[in-house]
């Protein structure tokens, strides 16, 4: 692995959650509003503590979940990957270096959904610290994750094209 700064935004990301979840949790009310509508408004409510225990096991689950397909994407048979110029793209000479690049911008797609939850767990933070009437920006939040899935799969498709 010659790039680190995939592994280093992951686990950054990663990080950010859970110290975010840290640093919420004494100031919650007991019983918290954790499930929003369209409109950004509640609609659900669960116990703090739950609501943290559930919040830093998603974040574990997508870490292991994450640096486990990445970790298996290096070992994949080349009859398995779908790739434009697959031949040129995986010929001996290229192979590692072109696993190594598709398992390290997996994780940097990890990495961006990771930031997603901490921009939409910042919103219902806010809103049960009653710093907010509703969600802020739930629509924004997905659109621009969408955007950068979008960017990401060009992004995919510009490396590897001929």
């Amino acid at each position: 692995m010659k790039n680190k700064i995939p592994y280093a935004a992951f686990l950054g990301a990663a990080a950010l959650c859970v110290g975010q979840a840290l640093h919420y949790a004494p100031l919650l009310p007991e019983r918290m509003a954790s499930h929003f509508g369209p409109s950004g408004t509640p609609n659900g409510w669960m116990l703090r503590d739950t609501f943290i225990k559930l919040y830093i096991g998603m974040v574990g689950f997508m870490m292991l979940t994450f640096l486990f397909a990445s970790r298996k994407m290096r070992g994949l048979e080349t009859s398995s990957i779908n790739l434009p110029n697959k031949e040129h793209w995986m010929a001996p000479e290229r192979r590692r270096e072109t696993l190594d690049f598709i398992s390290g911008y997996f994780l940097l797609f990890g990495a961006a959904t990771l930031l997603l939850l901490l921009d939409v767990f910042r919103q219902v933070f806010r809103y049960n610290l009653f710093l907010s009437h509703s969600l802020e920006h739930p629509g924004t939040s997905l659109a621009v994750y969408v955007a950068f899935s979008l960017a990401w799969i060009a992004g995919l498709q510009l490396r590897f094209r001929k």
